[in-house]
């Protein structure tokens, strides 16, 4: 272990040492547990970072309920907390400690980091950060509620059929979300009556922004849903600025009000028994931007193992297995930059009237693509970006003229309504073409669905 945390070395030519000298972990829960040693939702007192125990033990003084929604009664374990509650469990290790542990939160656990004398150099405790992925999208949060306002919508005499014919509207997603029409419409099938959505992370994270447009135009006219319309609404806006902080920490900043607001919202709406643990763990994402500087969470890492599981099952031969999982891995990743940066025929860019095009768009040294590769993701052709209210953007193109990025764009510059935050937005029709530079679009908001209809444009972010 003390080898691995001294240094390697990059680039076999010219080497040279990375020192290791700061390690953050993001993990689930199930991780977290069996990394640390902590009891996790499983015990009275289910948090890593503070002192919350579990909603029964309200009677307990001193500890809030994991039901609290006021964040600043939370009292935060330093990682000398950690280490004091450790070195007891130790000195005490042939005693009866049941008790200390159960108010403790932690197990003792020879094998676990906070007992590794080389790794608490460089991983603490309080580097430990629970992942917005699971908390919400996996499993989570957003995933319960799915389920809890379809099971009140059921009950209130919504026919299922509403909610088919919803998502059977034309409802466009970017390229990089890789998810069809059909493939929508299979989505209404994970609601079941009396349970959570059962999605993965990413059909959670497709159905969230598609259940807030559908609650806010359809079931918010049923009287006995209002409070639960209410809680999805707020636990959208939580979810946008969440998605906001990874390209920008600063976005972060307010996190912790905003998922009051919802917890307040949520509870009205479904009583403080319906709390889960990660309701509580999500307060503390705010404070872990604050100090890692940036939003982590596992979906890159889960995108990859679902990639090297998808590759891995098919190869039958076990001699040289890790090579071809890599080198197969590698050609489907050269496929998919083939496809991305295929050059598009002028005839489709100029298919549009020649009216909506700005003059001498076309020349020499202009690369016109389907698709450009960005620092935070890819811009594709149909891909649409809102900025602010003031308006919105359908990509037509990718251009690349002497080295810098560009994208062809109808402008739609006349919002008709719109929900909380931009949340969802009505636009009519874009009349005219308009060149931006791609530095410009980064940090425009992307649109998660986008539905054409009758001269009018349905954006949800």
């Amino acid at each position: 272990m003390a080898e691995d945390f001294t240094g390697f070395a990059v680039d076999k030519s010219n080497p040279f040492l990375v020192v290791v000298q700061c390690l953050y972990m993001v993990a689930d829960e199930a991780a977290i547990k069996a990394a640390a040693g902590s009891k996790g939702a499983s015990g009275l007192r289910p948090c890593l970072r503070c002192n919350a125990v579990y909603g029964q033990q309200t009677n307990l003084r001193g500890f809030p309920s994991i039901s609290e929604d006021d964040y600043r009664r939370f009292v935060i374990q330093s990682d000398q907390d950690v280490k004091d509650t450790m070195t007891f469990l130790q000195q005490h290790a042939d005693r009866p400690t049941r008790l200390k542990e159960k108010l403790s939160g932690w197990h003792l656990v020879p094998e676990s980091f906070v007992m590794d004398a080389t790794c608490k150099k460089f991983l603490q405790p309080s580097r430990v950060q629970y992942d917005a992925m699971h908390i919400y999208f996996s499993n989570g949060i957003v995933g319960q509620e799915l389920g809890l306002i379809f099971s009140a919508a059921m009950d209130a005499g919504l026919n299922q059929e509403a909610l088919g014919n919803f998502l059977a509207l034309p409802w466009a997603a970017p390229q990089s979300k890789k998810i069809a029409a059909f493939q929508l419409r299979e989505l209404a099938k994970l609601l079941k009556r009396g349970s959570d959505f059962k999605g993965d992370a990413s059909q959670t994270l497709h159905m969230l922004p598609l259940m807030a447009f559908f609650s806010s135009e359809v079931l918010s006219g049923i009287e006995a849903l209002s409070l639960q319309c209410a809680s999805l609404e707020k636990l959208n806006l939580v979810c946008l600025q969440i998605q906001a902080s990874k390209q920008n920490a600063k976005a972060a900043n307010g996190l912790s009000d905003a998922q009051r607001s919802h917890f307040q919202a949520f509870k009205a709406a479904y009583a403080s028994e319906a709390a889960r643990p990660k309701h509580h763990y999500a307060f503390h994402l705010e404070a872990q931007v604050a100090a890692s500087a940036c939003m982590l969470d596992c979906f890159t890492c889960e995108r990859k193992n679902k990639k090297f599981i998808s590759i891995a099952e098919n190869i039958v031969k076990l001699q040289d297995f890790e090579k071809s999982v890599l080198l197969r891995w590698l050609e489907a990743d050269a496929e998919q930059c083939l496809r991305l940066t295929e050059d598009m025929p002028d005839h489709e860019v100029l298919s549009s009237p020649s009216a909506l095009l700005p003059p001498d768009v076309l020349g020499e040294h202009v690369t016109i693509s389907k698709c450009m590769y960005c620092p935070w993701g890819t811009i594709s052709a149909g891909d649409f970006f809102l900025e602010g209210q003031d308006a919105a953007y359908k990509i037509l193109a990718c251009m690349l003229r002497d080295g810098s990025g560009e994208v062809l764009a109808l402008q739609h510059d006349r919002l008709l309504s719109r929900g909380p935050e931009m949340s969802w937005s009505k636009w009519s029709n874009g009349n005219r073409a308009v060149l931006i530079p791609v530095e410009i679009v980064m940090h425009m908001a992307a649109v998660s669905f986008a539905c054409a209809d009758d001269g009018q444009i349905y954006l949800l972010r």
